[in-house]
């Protein structure tokens, strides 16, 4: 039985609110704490996180055609729970893998894009502004990415598509990862694969940048929140503020951090240290100086026909 598995049993059918989420963490954690996760490969140690700055959003998936397929927010003024003992990173990454599994899920032809809108807030102004990107649905075709800040020119440079004929040697990068495990013991594998042919980027690093950088689908997100629940050394922050002043619990190592809705567990965004390993390629703005903390906010996915587009 799955982590997924064993938590929707404990809640029957019923949505995934609050307070069956919260008595579901309860038992959880009960049942959970007779010993660690199996784990199949060492994890490497990560550095302690010296900044906490949070910068998060509200993620909304919209439909080519202008129809909003869901939505995830937290209300200003929402804080963490109170009461009892925090919850730990497991539970958190369980909870989410069950919200995630409430979600729509796009649907996009190869020739699409995917439409990625963010808000990025950091310690310094080039840090700060609102990303634009139109990812290739499979990666082939040009997308493109524009970056608007308060008090400077909009700026726009292409994002290249990959077609082995056209670029020999180049590597694809799908906006739309619709290839990824649905399985958290896949999952895992897969996470535990891809950090062992990188030589700086462990398991929650990979998992981090593929959440951040595409669509990544309801059942595949969920599956990637419950494989991250194995991973030891994850700690909770709570209390934590998105770009819009909501609130949010972080779970975070190594310098990189992914935050949730306190009541709901749905996916906000994520913040990160600049300094911390970045093996795979991003479309993020600027890195920041001094090796400060860096937010962001996921406002929009979304599936249009060309670079350019916005949702209806």
């Amino acid at each position: 039985m799955s982590e997924i598995d064993l938590l929707r049993r404990m809640r029957g059918d019923q949505p995934a609110a609050a307070a069956a989420l919260a008595r579901a963490r309860a038992r959880l954690v009960s049942e959970t704490r007779g010993g660690p996760v199996a784990m199949t490969r060492a994890v490497r140690p990560r550095p302690r996180l010296g900044w906490r700055l949070a910068a998060t959003g509200v993620l909304s998936l919209v439909l080519a055609s202008g129809v909003a397929v869901a939505v995830a927010t937290a209300p200003s003024g929402d804080q963490p729970p109170t009461g009892g003992a925090a919850p730990d990173a497991a539970t958190v990454l369980r909870s989410a893998a069950l919200a995630a599994q409430q979600e729509p899920t796009l649907t996009a032809r190869p020739d699409q894009f995917v439409y990625i809108e963010t808000v990025y807030k950091g310690p310094r102004p080039t840090n700060s502004g609102t990303e634009r990107v139109w990812r290739s649905v499979n990666g082939t075709r040009d997308g493109l990415r524009r970056w608007e800040q308060s008090g400077a020119p909009k700026t726009e440079e292409p994002i290249e598509g990959c077609v082995a004929a056209q670029r020999p040697g180049c590597t694809r990068y799908p906006g739309f990862k619709d290839d990824l495990p649905t399985d958290p013991d896949a999952m895992w594998q897969h996470l535990v694969k891809r950090a062992a042919a990188d030589p700086v980027a462990d398991e929650f690093t990979i998992a981090f940048w593929t959440i951040r950088q595409s669509y990544v689908p309801p059942a595949s997100r969920s599956a990637l929140f419950a494989a991250m629940a194995r991973i030891p050394g994850i700690s909770v922050v709570e209390g934590v503020k998105d770009a819009a002043g909501r609130s949010g619990l972080a779970v975070e190592t190594g310098g990189h951090g992914l935050i949730f809705d306190p009541r709901t567990y749905a996916y906000l965004g994520n913040r990160h240290f600049t300094a911390a390993p970045r093996s795979i390629a991003t479309a993020s703005p600027p890195a920041t100086p001094d090796g400060k903390m860096e937010g962001s906010a996921c406002l929009k996915i979304a599936i249009v026909d060309r670079p350019g587009d916005l949702p209806k």
